[in-house]
């Protein structure tokens, strides 16, 4: 199976909404429901549609700040680190790794 052409975050977010779709968590769904309640004047000030909506900003936010450490994990990153002893702050230790954090 041939993987889809990614460049840019366009690409991502309907790769990760049939993920959630997958997982039983329509985030597709919810954006239309908050879309049309927006353009037709009836988002309430509170509510359930509020909740869905930040719950799935949360697990984004969540995941998004997941990756971002286990990717900022794969560099020698602490000024105690021997590495950063010896001039070599920040060097990419684990490249593999990264790669799979960064995709």
């Amino acid at each position: 199976m041939e993987q889809p052409r990614i460049d840019s975050l366009d690409d991502i977010w309907p790769l990760q909404a049939e993920l959630n779709s997958r997982a039983g968590f329509d985030t597709a769904a919810i954006g239309q429901a908050l879309a049309a309640a927006e353009r037709e004047g009836r988002l309430p000030d509170t509510g359930d549609l509020r909740c869905q909506v930040g719950r799935a900003l949360k697990n984004y936010l969540d995941a998004l700040t997941s990756e971002c450490h286990e990717l900022q994990d794969c560099l020698s990153w602490k000024h105690w680190y021997r590495e950063a002893r010896e001039g070599r702050q920040y060097e990419l230790r684990d490249i593999q790794n990264a790669r799979v954090e960064a995709t």
